[in-house]
């Protein structure tokens, strides 16, 4: 923890990292906080890490309202509407003078590390081969641990324009609901610092939902190709989706047949 980290039952600590990009969120006594790391911001990492932290009583904490140091970042309103409840930018932290406070960010960075797949520097050849990796990445979920057989079999996988796959990630839901396929792949390639190339995209198993959508378009992902559609209201709507860069599987194909869809850079081919 930072020197400058607050102390427990000192609220004005808290406060006084105003200067930081900082979350936090009260109930009672009791004060849990995240400051933000490069390409991954505060509100993530405190939301990540108190469902970590306080795995039964979470969705509890996280309907109280969040505080954070500086204005919501359009993705991070995306994210609230799928795994909280309200944010407000404020630099005072919620709650009462005397609170205990918990720093919870390092456990969201855990969860991060957690979910690495090995699939990167593998080439697929067309967007029907892309979308089958991604599906691969959820292939063995049946069998897996017991905790992850609950989760929708969600694969994402973030493809160069020359068809190496760069990364990828599953759908981890019953663990965490912010940890969806296509946002976590998000998340750890900003929080590793890499920077997505221009003209790479993702294909994913099920159509993305806004949350997903703005975390892909934040990090720079120009287009997502989903195999099947979701038909929930959160899929309906988003960023990419509004610019008509959330294309089916058939879309994506009819586009690289004309010689502009997502896999039409070297060393992809149609279909």
């Amino acid at each position: 923890m930072p020197s400058d980290a607050p102390s427990p039952g000192d609220l004005h600590a808290v406060q006084a990292l105003g200067g930081v990009d900082v979350a936090c969120v009260v109930q009672g006594d009791a004060g849990w906080w995240a400051s933000a790391q490069p390409g991954v911001s505060a509100l993530w990492r405190l939301v990540v890490g108190v469902r970590e932290a306080v795995p039964d009583g979470a969705d509890r904490i996280l309907r109280a309202r969040i505080g954070q140091s500086r204005p919501v970042a359009p993705g991070d309103r995306d994210l609230v509407k799928v795994a909280a409840k309200r944010v407000v930018h404020q630099v005072a932290a919620p709650g009462g003078s005397r609170v205990a406070w918990q720093e919870v960010g390092t456990l969201a960075d855990a969860v991060l590390r957690e979910t690495d797949l090995p699939t990167r520097g593998t080439p697929v050849h067309t967007v029907g081969e892309a979308l089958d990796r991604a599906d691969h990445l959820v292939s063995d979920q049946v069998s897996g641990p017991r905790a992850f057989q609950a989760d929708r079999p969600v694969g994402a996988v973030l493809v160069a324009p020359d068809g190496t796959v760069l990364d990828g990630a599953a759908n981890r839901a019953s663990r965490h609901r912010l940890l969806h396929a296509e946002a976590t792949l998000a998340w750890r390639w900003a929080a590793a610092g890499h920077t997505v190339p221009d003209g790479a995209w993702v294909a994913v198993s099920l159509a993305p939902c806004r949350m997903c959508q703005a975390w892909l378009a934040r990090v720079g992902v120009e287009r997502v190709v989903y195999r099947r559609d979701d038909p929930g209201r959160f899929a309906q709507v988003g960023p990419l989706r509004g610019t008509g860069r959330v294309l089916s599987e058939a879309d994506a194909v009819a586009l690289d047949a004309s010689g502009v869809g997502p896999g039409c850079g070297a060393g992809m081919e149609d279909g």
